[in-house]
C-alpha cells in the first residue's frame, strides 16, 4: 500500500495467483493488479498485468513490490539467477502509470560474474502499466556491464 499518485491516498498493488493449487504456469500467470483510492475512499481496479513476474516451474517466488509516491516498482527475481526491476510513474495528465526505469541482472551462479543493464523511459518504451509487456524491452545480450 502507498500513494502511488501522490494525491494523498492509500492505494494498493496485489499480487493475484489465478491458478489452481497456487502453482502459477505461462497458462496461469501472476497478475499484479493496481487498486487505485478513488476521492470516495473506495478502492477501484484501475489496471492489471500479467507479464511482469516469471512463473512456471523453473520460477521461484522471488518478486516483490514497492510503493513510492507518485509511482512504484516491480522487482522479479523468479527466474533462475536473472532479476528484473521496472519501475513506473504517474503521469497526471493521462492518470495512468507508465513505465520510466528498468534494471536487469544477471548472475552466474559458477563464476559469480554479473551482466546488468539499465534502460530509461525512451529505451523501455513509455508503455502505460497495463500495456508494458518485457519481451518487447530491447535484447539483454549482457555484454556490458554498467
Amino acid at each position: 500500500m502507498g500513494d502511488l499518485t501522490g494525491e494523498g491516498r492509500d492505494d494498493a498493488l496485489l499480487v493475484v495467483d489465478r491458478a489452481r493449487g497456487g502453482m502459477a504456469s505461462a497458462r496461469h500467470p501472476l497478475e499484479v493488479v493496481l487498486m487505485r483510492r478513488e476521492a470516495d475512499g473506495r478502492p477501484r481496479r484501475t489496471a492489471a498485468n500479467a507479464r511482469l513476474l516469471s512463473c512456471g516451474p523453473c520460477a521461484t517466488t522471488g518478486g516483490w513490490l514497492r510503493a513510492q509516491a507518485g509511482s512504484f516498482t516491480v522487482v522479479d527475481a523468479g527466474a533462475g539467477e536473472m532479476r528484473a526491476e521496472y519501475r513506473f510513474d504517474y503521469d497526471r495528465h493521462a492518470r495512468v502509470w507508465r513505465i520510466t526505469h528498468v534494471s536487469r541482472r544477471i548472475v552466474d551462479p559458477h563464476t559469480g560474474h554479473e551482466r546488468q543493464q539499465e534502460l530509461s523511459v525512451r529505451d523501455a518504451g513509455g508503455a502505460s502499466f497495463a500495456r508494458f509487456d518485457p519481451a518487447r524491452l530491447p535484447v539483454f545480450d549482457g555484454e556490458k556491464n554498467k
